[in-house]
Order: structure tokens, then sequence, then C-alpha cells
């Protein structure tokens, strides 16, 4: 496969980057464009160079995958310094999404023409990771260290029209770029003279500015070592050393960053992310487009979700228990609307526009149109099931409560059961259950639906709680017994937060409400999961219903959740336990349950696991999920500390045999040695 066209037109070599997919900079594709670059250069009929791609995409740069092994030459740095270093005058067209390494071989270029709508970004620090192409030398030099910043450490994407980017997108035309890039190539060869990046120094210009923003990013920071930490220097670097030797002291960082635990984590659960994706169905099943949504239901769950519909552009119709209740709901969807126009986030006339995407409608003329019903449980529509559309799927939804009984019966395998996590708005992750007899048709169809809407989405099996209620149920039983043992619960939470979770399992159980986490756990009890509930049932007798209460484990008020100094401590063995081995027994429990849920099997993979902790329960990104960071222990010192823990309860932390298994056979649950 040709991965780099070499076309000559009027003196002027077009390369264009040709792989699927979005032209990614994978190492053969690399290859190629140095000894293409190389022929253009080499070239005596060639004045000019234009850097192009096909398809939808300029790059989208490195694959995550690459970043696990030693970078193969030649490397994104090397292609920059080739383009800037070029004795003919390099252009680079732009199309669509030019993203990490795609971006930085545009910047290398001499001048940059973009199609309207491009976009750019930097995302590496979302990986952990600085970037590797040259992008903190040159775009301090080209729009000075504000902009640096705030495109780096944010990793946002940019459209070329914004305003940061005036100094670096050189022109924007309307329609393809590449005939203005040829053109503008053809200037630049006949005035005999171009603007290097090592040259350029209008962001340099001011050097008290410079300082004064690198200065206050670096205050801000909360840890002076980490990624963010690494940009900050390397764009100050642009101002204080030799350009050869800024791009020295990114490239060292760069491979620091990489082989830093942070930064596998982060590619872990990216790249976890992007498998959810891939499930059975697929190979078979057909999406079809949905562009009619009927929500019915009044509560906080049914807006949450209409909001998210109409924000992805959807046609939502709304019918709740009542026609009074319908215009409660539209009115509380409008009261969202107006605020964000109060806060200058959006226009009076997009707010107009996304009203009108939002309908009622009698049962059914909204079932004969609709193309997706997400059933809350909260209206009855069985007696109206006739009217469904023939081709529209029916989707329970859970926020983790018992699925809806409200399915029409003769739906014909169009159902798929959802859990979906609050709040729907920012928490985008999804539970797809494929019940027997599901078409794939319908799972595919709902599994696109919401990762066109950002969701990640996580195939799993129709048991009672699915992943998380699982894994939740196992961790609030574990923190439960740890208690009952002597623990406190604030040190409980403690030894969770260092583990990794950005709230504890006792403030978590809060969040939820006491009275339904109770109900969770004797359901899970029936699966033989049994816990004494007493500390749980006592703390209720006591009037604490959780954080909508004002008091669950902790007291509530304006500045948030504060320990109950009140609440009875438990003497016990474990109270002498210190922090790092609490986190220790949950970790261990967490690793337990996943083994269960992996050998039923209820879930596809153990990376799911991971999407599901750190998407919906706070895990943190930068540890990877539970399941990663046991495998960087190693799973021999993770089953040492069930057998620790084992006689607190045999059902919560005697080890799977699947976790004896991988240990005795020196695996682990992602292929690697423990």
């Amino acid at each position: 496969m040709i991965e780099v066209h070499h076309e000559r037109r009027a003196g002027v070599a077009i390369l264009t980057l040709d792989r699927p997919v979005a032209n990614a900079l994978a190492p053969s594709l690399r290859a190629a464009l140095s000894l293409t670059l190389d022929a253009a250069i080499a070239d005596d009929e060639v004045q000019a160079i234009v850097l192009h791609s096909a398809g939808s995409d300029f790059s989208t740069g490195v694959d995550v995958a690459e970043y696990d092994t030693p970078p193969q030459a030649p490397w994104i740095n090397d292609l920059c310094l080739k383009i800037e270093n070029s004795p003919k005058p390099v252009v680079a067209a732009l199309h669509g999404a030019a993203l990490g390494g795609g971006f930085e071989l545009a910047l290398a270029a001499h001048m940059r023409v973009a199609s309207e709508g491009a976009r750019v970004a930097l995302p590496d620090i979302k990986l952990g990771l600085v970037p590797g192409g040259g992008a903190t030398q040159r775009i301090p030099r080209m729009a000075g260290a504000q902009v640096a910043l705030e495109l780096m450490l944010s990793g946002q994407m940019l459209d070329v029209a914004d305003p940061r980017l005036k100094r670096i997108i050189d022109k924007i035309v309307p329609g393809p770029s590449v005939e203005a890039a040829v053109a503008a190539a053809l200037e630049l060869a006949a005035a005999g003279k171009w603007a290097r990046a090592r040259d350029r120094f209008a962001g340099l210009s001011d050097p008290l500015t410079y300082q004064k923003s690198v200065a206050e990013v670096m205050g801000k920071l909360r840890q002076k070592d980490s990624a963010e930490a690494d940009i900050v220097r390397c764009v100050e670097a642009a101002q204080l050393l030799p350009y050869e030797r800024g791009l020295e002291m990114e490239r060292v960082t760069f491979e620091d960053r990489r082989n830093a635990p942070v930064a596998r984590a982060r590619r872990h659960i990216l790249t976890a992310e992007r498998r959810a994706m891939i499930m059975p169905e697929r190979s078979t099943g057909q999406a079809r487009d949905v562009t009619e949504v009927l929500i019915p239901g009044s509560s906080a769950l049914v807006i949450e979700l209409a909001v998210a519909c109409l924000d992805a552009g959807l046609r939502v119709t709304l019918m709740a228990e009542d026609v009074a209740a319908t215009d409660t709901v539209r009115s509380r969807i409008g009261g969202i609307y107006d605020g964000a126009v109060s806060r200058e986030v959006m226009t009076a006339e997009i707010r107009d526009n996304v009203m009108s995407r939002l309908a009622a409608a009698w049962p059914d003329e909204a079932l004969a149109r609709t193309d997706l019903v997400l059933d809350t449980g909260e209206v009855d529509l069985r007696a109206h099931g006739a009217s469904l559309n023939p081709a529209a799927v029916w989707a329970p939804v859970t926020s983790g409560g018992p699925m809806p009984v409200t399915v029409p019966n003769d739906i014909g395998g169009r159902q798929v059961d959802l859990r979906v996590y609050r709040p729907a708005l920012s928490t985008k992750l999804v539970e797809l259950c494929v019940p027997p007899g599901a078409t794939a048709d319908a799972a595919v169809t709902v599994a696109q639906f919401f990762s066109r809407m950002g969701h990640t989405v996580i195939r799993c099996e129709c048991v009672e709680g699915l992943v998380g209620g699982n894994m939740s149920a196992a961790l609030y039983s574990a923190a439960l017994v740890l208690a009952g043992a002597g623990a406190s619960p604030y040190r409980i939470d403690a030894g969770a937060r260092a583990l990794g979770f950005a709230r504890g399992p006792f403030q978590l159980m809060d969040i939820d409400g006491l009275p339904t986490v109770v109900e969770r756990l004797n359901a899970r009890a029936v699966g033989g999961g049994i816990v004494d509930l007493g500390l749980l049932t006592d703390r209720i007798a006591q009037g604490a219903g959780g954080r909508a209460a004002g008091k669950g484990f902790y007291l509530y008020d304006e500045k948030g959740a504060h320990p109950d100094m009140g609440l009875p401590a438990k003497s016990g063995e474990v109270g002498e336990w210190f922090e790092p081995q609490l986190g220790a027994a949950l970790q261990a429990v967490l690793v337990n349950e996943a083994a269960r849920l992996l050998s039923a099997p209820v879930v596809q993979r153990a990376s799911d696991i991971d999407v599901v902790m750190v998407g919906a329960f706070g895990f943190d990104r930068g540890r990877g999920g539970p399941l990663f960071q046991a495998e960087l222990q190693g799973l021999f010192g993770v089953m040492k500390d069930m057998q620790r823990c084992a006689g607190l309860s045999t059902a919560l932390w005697h080890p799977h045999q699947m976790i004896g298994d991988l240990v005795k056979n020196g695996e682990g649950f992602f292929g690697r040695h423990g």
C-alpha cells in the first residue's frame, strides 16, 4: 500500500498522506514521508513542496499503542526538522483534524493554509505526555507563552479561525486548501525567502509578559513533577535556551514522560475506552440512524437524557404522566438553556433552535415516529406497543436500580437494556446489556447512538447490577466489613483516596442514598455476597439518609462534607491498620470481584472494568483503574492481601480461581507479567 503519494504540479511537489484510518502517523507512513521529502528536495524540477492528506482528516497523529514501545525512526521530531530545514519552501494544506504529531508536522512547515472548519489540537497532555515533535519550542516563537500553554495544557481542539491561532494559521480558505497551498508555495519560492520557526520571534518579543505567563501557570500547578509542569518548563526554555537546546530538552522530557507510570496509565484507559466499542454484534449488526428519541417520564434522569440528546442535535419527544407534568418538564429544560444564554455560553438564536427540536405528543403518535425509546419506567406504554415504529429500538434505562419492566411484548428482539450514570450530561458512560433474543442491529444501533453523543459504551450480560453495580457493591461491602472490624469509616475513605478514588466508599454511599444502598446490597445478597448491614441500618435509624438529606456517614452543609464526630467507633483488630493497608484491602476486593465478573462472563474484557471504575466511580485516570494498578503492583502481592483479609469475609476476599491461575502462570489481566 502506498501511504504517501507524490504529484508534481507547476513546479510544486504535492506530498499526500494516505493511510487509513485518519492518516495516523505509523512508522511505515513516517518512513515513506521521509523518503518522499528527500526525493522532492533532490528533484531540480521542484521549486516548493505542499504537504497534503487524503481522506477527511489531515492526520490524527501517532497511534497511542506505539507509545508503549521505543519510538521507531524516523520519529516525529526528525520529520519536523527535515521539513523545517528544507532548502525549498514547505506549505502545509490542512483540512479536517490535525492532531498531535499531525499538527506538529504543520507547525514545522514554513506556512499553513487551512480549509474553513479545520481543527487543530495537541492532546498529548491527556496521555500524560509532552509533545514530541517540537511544538513546545515552535508555538512560543510564533504566538507567545500564553497561547502555547493554553493549547498544550488543555489539549482542547480549536477551530483554525480561533483568534489564538492567528499567528499560527497563515491563511484560511473556503473549500479544499490544496490549491491555495500550491499558490502560496510558488509565491514563497519566487520570493526566495521564507520564515522558519527557529527564526520567528514575534511570540518572544515581550520578555516580561512571557515570563509572567510562565510563572502564573506554574504557580497554579499542584504537582511540580507532572507532565503539565514539564510542558511549562519546556515553554520557558523556548525563551531561555538556544533553539536546538530547547528541542533537545523537549525530546528528553518526552522520553521521560513516555515511560512514567501516569503516562502508561492514561494510555491504558484511553485504549480501553476505544476498545470498549468492539462487541460481537458489530460483526453482523447494522446501525440504524437515530434522529427522533422518545423519553417518557418527568424525573431528573429524563431531563438529563433529554438535554444530552438535544445537545447532540436530535429531536426529542417528551411524555410525562399528564399534560401538566409534560409542560413542567419542558419548562425545566427550557430553563437550563435560558441559563446558558444568561451565562453567555449560548446565544438566544441557538437556544431557540435547540428548543424547536423539543416536542410533546400523545403515546400513539410519539411511538409511531420515534427511532429510539429511552424508557425509565415512569410511564407505562405497553398498551400502545402496536403503534411503535417497526424499525425503532426500545431501551429500558436504569441509573442503578432494577431495570424497568414496561417493555411491550411484541417488539421482536428490538430491545436492549441500559444503565446510565448520573449526572448523564457529564458522566459519559453507559453499560449496554444485550438480552437473549435481542438483534445485533438493535445492540449496534444503541451503541452507536451513545457513542455519537460522546459516551463510552460497555457491553455486558444481563445480570443484577451489571458491571458497575457489582463492583460498587463489592466496594461498599468491603468498607462495611472493615468498619465493623474496627476501622474508622473516614480512615477507610482516606485509604480509598490513596488508592486512586476521588471519594471513598462511605462518601459514595452517601451520594447514592443510604436506603438505596441497603436495597442494592440486599439484592446482591441473593447471589451469595452476604454482608452484615447493621452499620448501615443503624445509621439510617439515627436519621441519616445520605448527602441529599444533609446527613449520612458524613454531615453536609454549603461547604461540603464533614466527618460526624458523633459516629460510634467500633473496636477490633482492623482499627490498628494504616490507611495504605485499608486501601490495599479495598483493592483486593475489587480485583476479586473483577475476576468473578470476567469468569462468569458478565463483561467482555478486564479493561472494560477499569473504564467503569474511572468513568463512573471517580478512579483517577492517571492511575488507569484498579486492575491496571494491580497489574503494576503484581497480582501475587494482591493475592497476599486477599489472604490477609479472608478471615474478615471469605465471600469477599477468598481468592477467586482466576487470580490463582494468573499468579501461577505469571500472567496478568492484560497479558503482562505481574
